[in-house]
């Protein structure tokens, strides 16, 4: 298939026509889809709907993870076993909802669901709880650790700024204006040091807080003994 185009002054001549090809375009919604769902073609084919519900409550996914499942296998028209998968679900919990799980959910920094049944609830939280919080102090240690790099690498710029300015300065006659603007810029680089270096000197003061606070929390932590 072709276009005939004219030039002035010159015969008609056929330029081909472009064929825009949408077949991959088209079929990556199929392939996001494929790679999002949460059980593959073989796994639906040959599932064992009780394992996949006990591997569910003990990873901590809640009992709706089945309708993702059931998403994922109704292109092969395969339909989940809803007995096998409660039944496998429930043994699973009583492996999920231990002390030792929760502490490492919450150490890790993993949301819980609410799955844990009430009988099981009880230590599962509070050792949840416990090792949330000890995520909470190594993040927040972390995060100003982060900071405070920031701030050094600040006060150094700075710094190389006040000598470029102060050896400006020292240099021959000037204007009165424009030694007076150097002035300015000395004074206003001469606040952010002290703005910086009153920063450095918080982060450490927070750093060191926290680290106090993570060393007697692990002091008295049952779950890592």
């Amino acid at each position: 298939m072709g276009l005939f185009v004219q030039i002035r002054g010159m015969k008609p001549v056929m330029q081909p026509v472009r064929t825009v090809v949408l077949l991959p375009v088209l079929l990556l919604p199929l392939f996001l889809l494929s790679a999002c769902a949460s059980l593959s073609k073989d796994e639906c084919l040959n599932a064992d709907w009780r394992n996949i519900g006990y591997g569910d409550a003990s990873e901590g996914y809640a009992r709706t993870r089945i309708n993702d499942h059931r998403q994922a296998c109704a292109q092969y028209r395969v339909s989940p076993n809803l007995d096998a998968y409660s039944q496998g679900y429930e043994e699973g919990l009583r492996v999920y909802c231990t002390a030792a799980r929760g502490y490492q959910q919450g150490v890790n920094g993993y949301t819980y669901r609410g799955i844990c049944p009430a009988n099981l609830e009880g230590p599962f939280l509070e050792a949840y709880s416990f090792g949330k919080d000890i995520y909470a102090l190594r993040t927040g240690i972390k995060k100003r650790r982060h900071q405070r790099s920031q701030a050094v690498e600040q006060l150094r710029a700075i710094e190389d700024e006040i000598a470029h300015t102060e050896a400006a300065l020292i240099q021959g006659h000037m204007p009165p204006s424009k030694r007076a603007l150097l002035l300015d810029d000395l004074k206003r680089l001469s606040e952010d040091r002290q703005a910086t270096e009153r920063l450095i000197y918080d982060l450490d003061n927070a750093i060191r807080d926290l680290r106090h606070q993570l060393a007697d929390m692990m002091a008295n932590n049952p779950f890592e003994r």
